[in-house]
């Protein structure tokens, strides 16, 4: 089972990814809240989560995950060739991110499945780590 829970402690527990994908669908844009894990979708079963954020970016999401709360945390990135950069507020600060962050609605809902299909999350391809991640050229963005 998988527990998918959003910032203002909406719970649900759930088996299928249609069940994720009506979620989120009936996530009104102004319950967006501009900041890190707006919904979890968390694996009862072994720790395993993705946390979703939409952040003033149309309608693109940032994809994070873990093996585990306080592993290392990856972000799904969209190329891992930086283009330039997005500014948002996140608690009232302005931030910038690589554009390469921001991925489309339906990158949400295959990694959704991906999890309550498999268990887990393979992080290759265009999965990494956070804190590792370069981006050659953004530091003459700041």
């Amino acid at each position: 089972m998988f527990t998918l829970k959003d910032q203002y402690g909406k719970k649900l527990v759930i088996a299928d990814p249609d069940e994720f994908q009506d979620f989120f669908k009936k996530i009104p844009s102004g319950k967006w809240s501009s900041g890190s894990g707006d919904i979890c979708l968390l694996n009862n079963d072994n720790g395993f989560y993705i946390s979703i954020s939409k952040i003033g970016v149309g309608d693109r999401y940032i994809i994070t995950s873990a093996e585990k709360f306080g592993d290392d945390l990856y972000v799904y990135v969209s190329s891992k060739n930086y283009t330039t950069t997005v500014e948002y507020s996140v608690g009232g600060e302005s931030v910038k991110f690589p554009s390469e962050f921001f991925v489309e609605e339906n990158f949400v809902y295959k990694f959704a499945s991906e999890l309550i299909h498999k268990g887990y999350i393979e992080f290759s391809g265009n999965w990494v780590v956070l804190h590792q991640q370069e981006w050659p050229g953004m530091e003459d963005d700041f």
